[in-house]
């Protein structure tokens, strides 16, 4: 399943109508980032996605941050 990009900052409900037909029990994932300018960052889209673990594929979704990636190269 491909990125799913909200409008703007990603809402409660636009997350649970895109996650509605997704099993209760699948892991939850946060992108990891920086924030130049306090320590939290808003959610801009969701990811239907699978990582490894110890040879096993586990379904999850990852919430990719919005963060702009340009920027945080030129702070470095």
């Amino acid at each position: 399943m491909p990125y799913i990009i909200f409008g703007g900052y990603m809402k409660a409900s636009e997350l649970k109508e895109q996650i509605k037909n997704i099993p209760g029990d699948t892991e939850i994932f946060l992108r990891c980032c920086v924030n130049p300018c306090g320590n939290i960052v808003e959610a801009k889209a969701a990811k239907k996605d699978t990582y490894g673990f110890f040879g096993k594929s586990v379904d999850c979704i990852i919430i990719e941050p919005d963060i702009d990636e340009q920027f945080i190269a030129k702070r470095r």
